[in-house]
């Protein structure tokens, strides 16, 4: 919802009414919220692989272990080390010198679009974010990964091939989420990371698919 409310009502403005300006201010701004929530998103799908895992192989002791109380703690954890991963890459972008052309191929901020407006070599700065961005986004895909693969052998070994599929049939809508959200991301951040250029409405065709796709799956 915050992701949404962050970029939506631009996109609107720009589709809808023709404004397609935003000050230099908002535009970090929303680079910001775009990139720290985007983060969010990553370590909550990872928190419900693991609530996946122990809800089907530990469903007896489910509530013992996914309590209330832990789940706050890491949510919150989650939420502050987003923010600060984030706010060090809006820094050193905010430290760039920019000089033009003030215009940007999509529908919001992003580092991916700020960085062809600086008129100095940022190499440097797209390095450092392509390592913080591919840290959130590959640990918890790993994680999320080796869960699947763990509740695939335990459940297998287990139960019949017909109730294991019932099961497993459980997590389709969590694993449709992830190839949403992690496939076409992955694939951005490389693409701009090697300088590949696409169409602008393909750029905006894949950035819909990784950002509000999920949200309503």
């Amino acid at each position: 919802l915050l992701f949404d409310t962050i970029t939506t009502p631009k996109i609107i403005a720009k589709y809808w009414f023709g404004d397609g300006n935003i000050s230099f201010s908002g535009c970090l701004f929303q680079l910001f919220c775009v990139h720290s929530l985007g983060s969010v998103d990553s370590f909550i799908l990872m928190l419900m692989a693991a609530d996946r895992y122990v809800a089907i192989l530990q469903p007896l002791r489910y509530f013992a272990i996914i309590t209330k109380k832990l789940t706050a703690i890491f949510c919150s954890c989650f939420w502050v080390l987003s923010v600060v991963i984030v706010s060090v890459m809006t820094y050193m972008i905010l430290k760039l010198p920019f000089c033009g052309p003030n215009n940007i191929t999509g529908c919001f901020c992003s580092s991916s679009v700020i960085f062809p407006l600086a008129c100095t070599d940022v190499t440097y700065v797209r390095q450092v974010s392509l390592i913080f961005a591919l840290s959130v986004l590959l640990i918890p895909l790993a994680f999320i990964i080796l869960s699947y693969a763990l509740i695939v052998l335990t459940i297998h070994s287990m139960l019949h091939s017909d109730n294991w599929q019932k099961l497993f049939y459980t997590c389709t809508t969590h694993l449709l989420v992830i190839c949403l959200y992690y496939i076409p991301r992955v694939f951005v951040y490389l693409a701009n990371y090697v300088r590949l250029l696409f169409n602008a409405d393909i750029n905006v065709l894949i950035l819909y698919m990784y950002t509000f796709l999920p949200h309503l799956a």
